[in-house]
């Protein structure tokens, strides 16, 4: 049970501030709060949702991007994903 007297959870402005709100509503969404089920908010859930899903995601939309403008500079011409070789 989160206690504004006792402070025992994290201030949220500085959760958002550290990792973005999509992570926490991202953690918030895979909660039981979901199901209506009592949630122990932890800081570290929200890194985890960080570390197991917008840093893969962040990481694959790099490699995208990294190996279109190594094609275009190849002078393949522009990448259009629409075509198929």
């Amino acid at each position: 049970k989160m206690s504004e007297r006792l402070k025992n959870y994290p201030d949220p402005l500085d959760v958002v501030q550290r990792h973005g709100a999509d992570a926490v509503r991202m953690y918030l969404c895979n909660s039981p709060v979901v199901r209506a089920e009592p949630l122990r908010f932890k800081e570290e859930g929200v890194r985890d949702v960080v570390r197991e899903v917008f840093l893969p995601w962040y990481n694959a939309y790099r490699f995208l991007v990294q190996e279109t403008h190594r094609y275009e500079a190849g002078g393949a011409g522009t990448f259009d994903p629409a075509l198929s070789d």
